[in-house]
């Protein structure tokens, strides 16, 4: 039996933009297509509508309204079922629609922000809001707008309100430039007065990107150079702007200091022993480590077990400072043999840690005691022979006498070697 029946009735309903809405009736019946045999129509009343009705299913039960530019205000909407198999005519069913056609506001403030500044966002609805961020790691914001940024990148900042009953939400992509990283050589630098020395304090960037302000002792320098050179001394400041971004560097600073050049001497005791020892004089010598040649660095001034003769090289620097010497040492010592064999090694005889010293003159003797020779260490040395004659393989005694370095008295050492065939 067919009959005629009413839809239930409708909540009014407010759309909160000028896109499109959805509405349906009948939706639980037919699969979703309405009453069977039943066909639907849809009308907007007001003359003011300016969109379209586009239909869901086959029965029209089922529609959207793309409001489109159909300005805000109320408006009636209404369905008429209408079926083929019974004689009446269902009364029609109307929804008030209240059409809000408010676009969301944007977000107001700067799209780019320098790192490790902040800048104020607003919205009209600022006190209504709320303010999130969505990633924390570029920066964060406060619920009052304050963006704060802590990285470089791009941040997306979130501002959600509510305008007479419609929830809103809008985004403002915020673009954080880097704060340039200028260097400086950090700690103090030495600088040598004495010497007239000159250094150069250089920023790492290029003169073509960045604006370099420096400063001595607060004194803007007039010099706008991405280095600049030194030659005395006090505090050095540097403040670099990036032309493009206009993002500014931390303020970056380095101490240049007078050299202070400690006396430094070094002794050498017992000549010609097996092991000898060398002692580094120095005012506060804690402050200081010491090398011998490529060993590493000690703590000790005292080098011990010493058996090479010649030159030896120590480096001295200050542990807290800027302080660095080298200074040259002699071990004075002899061969203990030599092989007169024309091969470019050990080819002669001579004690050469002697040859700095004019008044050294070292006495070759045979087993026996005769003189063989008369050498001074500044020479070429002995060749083993002997009025043109090769000696023999076999040990020989020398007398060296010379003047001690460290006090200045007259000293003579007596030995042997080996000559080696």
């Amino acid at each position: 039996m067919l009959f005629c029946f009413y839809f239930s009735s409708a909540q009014d309903q407010i759309i909160c933009d000028s896109e499109f809405n959805f509405f349906g009736v009948d939706m639980d019946e037919n699969n979703g297509n309405g009453s069977t045999n039943s066909t639907y129509q849809w009308f907007v009343f007001e003359d003011e509508f300016e969109g379209e009705i586009v239909p869901q299913t086959s029965s029209d039960n089922q529609i959207i309204i793309e409001w489109e530019n159909t300005p805000e205000g109320e408006y009636t909407v209404l369905v008429q079922e209408i079926n083929s198999e019974v004689s009446c005519e269902p009364e029609p069913k109307q929804m008030s629609i209240i059409l809000r056609d408010l676009s969301p506001e944007n977000i107001l403030g700067p799209n780019y922000v320098c790192e490790g500044e902040t800048i104020a966002l607003a919205h009209t609805f600022q006190t209504e809001g709320e303010w999130a961020l969505e990633d924390e790691n570029i920066g964060q914001i406060s619920q009052n707008g304050n963006f704060e940024a802590l990285h470089s990148g791009q941040a997306i900042v979130n501002f959600s309100y509510n305008n007479n009953g419609c929830e809103f939400s809008v985004s403002k992509l915020i673009q954080v430039h880097p704060k340039p990283q200028p260097s400086l050589q950090g700690g103090e630098i030495c600088l040598d007065l004495e010497a007239d020395e000159t250094i150069i304090l250089n920023s790492g960037l290029s003169h073509q990107d960045y604006d370099f302000q420096w400063y001595h002792n607060e004194q803007l320098i007039t010099n706008s150079s991405s280095h600049i050179f030194i030659s005395e001394v006090g505090e050095f400041k540097l403040i670099v702007t990036n032309q493009e971004t206009g993002c500014v560097s931390d303020v970056i600073s380095t101490q240049v200091v007078e050299l202070q050049k400690p006396a430094v001497s070094a002794t050498v005791y017992s000549d010609f022993e097996n092991n000898q020892r060398i002692e580094v004089s120095i005012d506060n010598p804690e402050a200081y480590l010491f090398k011998l040649g490529d060993a590493p660095f000690q703590e000790s001034n005292i080098f011990y077990n010493i058996t090479t003769e010649g030159k030896h090289h120590i480096s001295i620097k200050e542990k807290d400072g800027c302080f660095f010497m080298k200074i040259e040492v002699i071990v004075i010592n002899y061969p203990k043999f030599f092989t007169p064999n024309n091969d470019s090694y050990n080819d002669t005889w001579n004690i050469h840690s002697l040859r700095n010293d004019p008044t050294a003159e070292v006495y070759i003797f045979d087993r026996y005691g005769k003189l063989l020779k008369t050498i001074s260490p500044a020479a070429k040395g002995w060749d083993g022979t002997y009025h043109g004659k090769k000696m023999p393989s076999n040990d020989y005694w020398f007398l060296v006498e010379y003047t001690d370095r460290n006090d200045g008295s007259q000293r003579s050492f007596r030995s042997n070697f080996t000559l080696k065939r």
